[in-house]
């Protein structure tokens, strides 16, 4: 399951200076991309911080740092990676001696741990610790998309809020709203969780608002995670305006994409 490889290439632009992290090093930032058995040429590194669980393989981690001892001398480092799974267990650590070079000003360093066949990951966030040499370093955070889902969608119900949200007690459901009261129309996403007790599941949602004329009106695209002791659940999210009023009257659709996957769809009126 593990993927053992790094690379550090030279990156000569000028020197810095900056409060020492590690003796040495400063860390600069981190970013992430899929790879498999084979590392790719950075050029050709897509980076990001969401990824499909249908797509992935191995999730690199490039690790990039400012070299306070450039022009000085060369310093080998022991650099560790924790990959953490989304309830903070560790999944798997990763380590190398890396020897950086007096006449690099800065520095990146990648490893990656992962699958060798995609298909394979949980959904959810995950985070990077990285340590030099014993010492915490830094980290980040990416997340695994399941886009091959396991929700049964079972209704959409709408109610009428301001901009932000109300308790799900205060809720009342309706399938009308009248125009001189309708701000956001908000939506209720109720499902079935075919991976209760399984495994949870970090959901891409993309819902569109149609006008009355079925031209799109407006989207509200999330991530939600779906934790797997949901044996049902609903996520929640609003479209609309700050003051009431502004609704076109008649029919509007509301659409509910996963990924580019429509999995439901709904009517309510403003009338």
């Amino acid at each position: 399951m593990k993927k053992l490889y790094f690379s550090v290439f030279i990156v000569l632009i000028f020197s810095f200076s900056a409060a020492i992290t590690v003796e040495g090093l400063t860390f600069d930032y981190i970013q992430f991309f899929e790879m498999g058995e084979d590392s790719i040429e950075k050029p050709n590194r897509i980076y990001t911080d969401s990824f499909n669980i249908s797509e992935s393989r191995y999730i690199a981690c490039e690790l990039n740092v400012i070299n306070e001892y450039y022009d000085m001398y060369d310093k080998q480092y022991k650099i560790v990676y924790k990959y953490y799974y989304p309830d903070g267990e560790l999944f798997g650590e990763i380590d190398d001696n890396v020897n950086f070079l007096s006449d690099w000003s800065t520095a990146w360093y990648h490893n990656s741990w992962g699958f060798s066949e995609p298909g394979n990951w949980e959904g959810g966030e995950y985070t990077v610790k990285v340590y030099i040499d014993g010492s915490y370093f830094g980290e980040d955070k990416f997340k695994m998309i399941n886009d091959e889902h396991f929700l049964d969608f079972t209704e959409i119900v709408f109610y009428e809020a301001g901009y932000n949200s109300i308790e799900e007690s205060s809720r009342e459901y309706k399938i009308s709203f009248p125009q001189s009261e309708a701000r956001y129309i908000w939506y209720e996403i109720r499902f079935d969780n075919y991976f209760y007790d399984i495994e949870g599941q970090q959901i891409e949602f993309n819902v569109k608002y149609f006008n009355t004329d079925n031209t799109l009106m407006g989207e509200t695209p999330f991530d939600e995670y779906i934790p797997l002791d949901w044996y049902d659940g609903w996520v929640s999210f609003g479209y609309g305006y700050d003051e009431a009023g502004n609704w076109e009257k008649g029919r509007h659709k509301v659409e509910v994409y996963i990924g580019s996957e429509k999995v439901a769809e709904s009517y309510f009126t403003i009338d």
